[in-house]
């Protein structure tokens, strides 16, 4: 994974939230020790046109242009474009040439209802020693991803969404020495939703398949089916104490059927609300300090 070349620019971004601890329930098995979630600037609440430039040493040059805003009262737009390039560490075969763009549209089907579409698209040149026993060789990656998310408000205390996504990662070096190219498919629902003022439920379900071909597997092309589901409750005990508890039940086409269990307990001193909902004779938020324990 080249993260410096993902289809993501600093100018898009609104906030990055880390989430602390095994999230495997909700997130899937990969989410071992945490999770990092990126979140894009809403093109109807950040009205802009922005351009930037940087220059630096080792011949760096970035340019990036921008722009967000309402196409009319229901449909929203952002556009952002960019190119980078750097010739890298002296003496070592690591330069980046990378044009990437992504955009985003959102548009409200109703008052509860909203559909948002996601794009992006690069193709940047790199190079990269392969290891010490192979000649150095520049390689050509070509990525592009489209998502499709619907949400739908229940009430105010009941939300679901459902995506659909696709990409595309094609590397290619020069002297043929590395070839992958690889196809990813996803749906994804979720529905969240308040039982009883104390539980916080949530459920969901996904399904991903990805297809690679490669000179490096054998067979050439190989394939990964994942299907999970899961499960949580999260229960709030009294003022500031929340209890949580779920399950996720997984399958992949390397290892079968994998169970995720999690158990969290989280208090919250001065906090004046629990999934959203005030606490009686609370009128300001207050956050003092923050406990989880979770196994």
């Amino acid at each position: 994974m080249f993260w410096e070349n993902d289809e993501i620019f600093l100018e898009d971004i609104e906030r990055i939230e880390v989430i602390r601890g095994p999230g495997a329930t909700i997130w899937g098995a990969n989410a071992v020790n945490g999770v990092i979630n990126i979140i894009t600037k809403d093109p109807e609440e950040n009205r802009e046109v922005m351009f930037t430039a940087r220059a630096g040493s080792k011949n760096y040059r970035e340019s990036i242009i921008r722009f967000s805003g309402s196409v009319s009262k229901d449909l929203s737009l952002s556009i952002t474009a960019g190119y980078r390039e750097d010739e890298g560490t002296r003496g070592t075969n690591d330069f980046r040439r990378v044009p990437k763009a992504t955009t985003r549209l959102k548009y409200s089907l109703s008052t509860h209802s909203t559909l948002h579409v996601f794009a992006g698209l690069n193709e940047f040149e790199t190079g990269v020693g392969m290891s010490k026993y192979t000649p150095l060789t520049d390689l050509r990656v070509r990525a592009n991803y489209q998502m499709i998310r619907w949400e739908h408000d229940f009430s105010d205390t009941s939300s679901f969404h459902f995506q659909t996504f696709r990409s595309e990662y094609d590397i290619h070096g020069e002297d043929k020495s590395v070839i992958i190219d690889e196809d990813k498919y996803e749906i994804d629902m979720h529905h969240s939703f308040l039982l009883f003022q104390k539980n916080r439920i949530t459920w969901g379900a996904n399904y991903r398949t990805t297809e690679v071909d490669s000179a490096f597997l054998f067979p050439e092309t190989d394939h990964d089916d994942l299907v999970g589901f899961f499960l949580q409750d999260a229960v709030s005990v009294f003022d500031g104490l929340r209890l949580a508890g779920g399950i996720k039940y997984e399958k992949n086409s390397f290892t079968g059927w994998d169970w995720s269990p999690r158990v969290s307990v989280q208090y919250s001193p001065g906090q004046s609300t629990i999934f959203g909902v005030p606490f009686p004779g609370r009128t300001e938020p207050r956050r003092l300090l923050k406990t989880v324990f979770i196994c």
